[in-house]
């Protein structure tokens, strides 16, 4: 991955050049103070007539300073580095996730169905769109890269499905699961390729929280699956997708450095979830959220309250281009509009650090960039919102 990292550093380096900028998500949760699971901070949930998700119904000139086709430094220390927030592109519609796919910056917009390619000049064009049903929560959610082919997660008219794309620009699609409930809440919608090379994929309850427990629903899941669509051998239910039961609604997924998985969660009008998952486990939905530590199901590793949180993309930070972050884990807030900065100590949060408090609005992702950067998508346009002339963002922050 450092490999293509460096391969891929001066296309991403001419990308990300654009002009500085200024720089959730659940009901309204009725108790605004944090019930951490271990550190101590605060977080929040959507009002009950609203999707869950935060929000849902719904050119930067080139900085001179930035440009540059030199590889990124590699990490000689934990010295930090100043960071900045710079704008990449502008004018996005309620865009869901990001990622570069063989050298090529990639953003989807959950209510139009666009997959738009970024360019290096702060421009975006449309590559393909899909027929999503983007009622509520619906439409063009996660992706996933290995470089030969993209994967998407989006919600049809007959359900979630995932599918993978051998040719972004015109290829057909190859449905690997299809059939995943779909509800105007609660769809879920992230995916991630593990360091074992097989797909992960979070789904919500779409609003039938009993389904979260019910091995034979793939609602409210961690499911995992070859990258061809074929249930591994060594998945903990024979012949089963599922890798782990009990989500709410799974909007995170993240492998840190040892290769363990991270997800972020959204709870109800209480208790946003960071969760350590482990094959095969119960992480409790419906019968209890946070950690209350009853036998037989997984508290969560870290707990804040929407108002503060209302979780969405994670990230762990790696590439050594921010050394004071190296290893954290950053996650999104959509109705907390800010960045979390997690702190982990082997499977402990041990941290947190609230970052950008206000400053671009609703945060609906974080990723790692090729040059060891962070992207960053608001979610100003998806019908939560208090959206600026320049709103949907990428945004990047780095050195």
């Amino acid at each position: 991955m450092r490999a293509h990292r460096r391969i891929t550093a001066t296309l991403v380096a001419l990308l990300l050049v654009t002009g500085a900028c200024d720089a959730g998500d659940d009901p309204p949760a009725s108790d605004p103070t944090s019930t951490p699971a271990e550190p101590d901070p605060t977080g929040e949930a959507d009002p009950p007539t609203q999707p869950d998700d935060g929000g849902e119904p719904d050119d930067a000139e080139p900085d001179d300073e930035a440009a540059g086709t030199e590889d990124p430094p590699e990490a000689t220390g934990t010295e930090p580095v100043d960071l900045q927030v710079r704008t990449v592109v502008t004018g996005l519609e309620a865009p869901w996730d990001v990622v570069d796919h063989a050298g090529r910056v990639l953003v989807t917009e959950r209510d139009t169905g666009r997959l738009l390619e970024i360019s290096g000049d702060g421009d975006h064009t449309e590559v393909r769109r899909f027929p999503v049903d983007a009622t509520g929560e619906g439409g063009l959610l996660g992706l996933a890269s290995d470089d030969v082919s993209l994967f998407v997660y989006y919600t049809a008219d007959d359900g979630n499905r995932v599918v993978r794309l051998d040719d972004v620009d015109g290829g057909e699609e190859q449905p690997l699961l299809t059939g995943i409930p779909k509800g105007p809440t609660h769809n879920g919608g992230r995916l991630a390729i593990g360091p074992d090379e097989q797909l992960y994929v979070g789904t919500g309850d779409a609003g039938n929280a009993a389904s979260a427990a019910d091995l034979d629903a793939l609602a409210g899941k961690i499911l995992r699956v070859a990258r061809d669509g074929q249930v591994p051998a060594d998945n903990p239910f024979d012949g089963s997708p599922v890798w782990t039961l009990g989500h709410r609604n799974v909007q995170g997924l993240a492998f840190d450095p040892e290769g363990r998985l991270w997800a972020a969660e959204l709870g109800p009008d209480v208790d946003d979830e960071i969760n350590l998952i482990e094959a095969g486990q119960d992480y409790g939905w419906p019968e209890v959220t946070g950690a209350p530590g009853v036998d037989g199901l997984v508290d969560a590793a870290f707990v804040a309250q929407p108002a503060e949180a209302s979780w969405s993309g994670a990230a762990v930070v790696d590439g050594g281009a921010i050394p004071q972050w190296e290893g954290d884990l950053l996650v999104t807030g959509l109705r907390g509009e800010r960045l979390w900065r997690l702190t982990l100590d082997g499977a402990t949060v041990t941290a947190a650090e609230e970052l950008h408090v206000g400053e671009f609005g609703r945060l609906r992702t974080a990723r790692v960039a090729p040059d060891g950067s962070v992207w960053l998508l608001t979610s100003n346009r998806d019908g939560r919102g208090s959206p600026t002339d320049e709103d949907d963002r990428l945004l990047r922050v780095g050195p």
